[in-house]
């Protein structure tokens, strides 16, 4: 049950949660917070939407199950691959963040970067064939920067807010092609 988050309780949740997804703890302790890939949608969230039923999505842990999240996820260790070989970077990879101060918060980067930095890593499926541009990928700005629109922004801020970090390269991935494109904490 959510309660109180030390500072150590939050790193030993982080540590016992490296693997993610194969990691029942992970999925445990997700279920009892709002996290990053969520936050979008719920600032965006509106009165004319099912409150009800849209709150009952939130805490119902339903495993959304598709064609594009199981590309992305089982592309995920090939594109960290890219970006490592791309950049000479290490990618460390890491678990689930809980914020200290607002323990109802979890993030999961896709890894660490050094001391400062987060990576998030995005393989899209509809256009996993094709070049990344802003015409094709409705996230990007015109000039192949993250909109502050898109949920994955609001994603990244609070993967930076709950790792303390200051900035993110969002790796984007395709069949054909990659970006790279860094994220400041506002």
């Amino acid at each position: 049950m959510l309660g109180l988050v030390t500072p150590d309780s939050a790193k030993e949740i982080e540590k016992k949660t490296k693997n993610q997804t194969k990691t029942k703890l992970w999925h445990t302790e997700r279920s009892f917070r709002v996290t990053a890939s969520r936050v979008g949608e719920i600032c965006k969230f509106t009165a004319k939407k099912d409150q009800e039923k849209y709150a009952q999505s939130l805490i119902c842990n339903k495993k959304i199950v598709s064609t594009a999240l199981e590309w992305g996820k089982s592309m995920e260790t090939t594109a960290i691959e890219a970006y490592e070989g791309k950049t000479g970077k290490k990618v460390e990879r890491c678990g689930l963040y809980v914020s200290v101060q607002y323990p109802f918060i979890g993030a999961s980067p896709d890894g660490l970067i050094g001391d400062n930095k987060i990576l998030e890593v995005k393989c899209p499926y509809s256009i996993k064939d094709e070049m990344i541009g802003s015409n094709n990928y409705f996230h990007l700005e015109h000039d192949l920067q993250l909109k502050e629109t898109s949920n994955y922004y609001y994603q990244i801020q609070t993967q930076l807010l709950v790792t303390g970090r200051d900035c993110c390269d969002l790796f984007i991935w395709t069949n054909v092609d990659d970006k790279i494109i860094n994220v400041k904490k506002k």
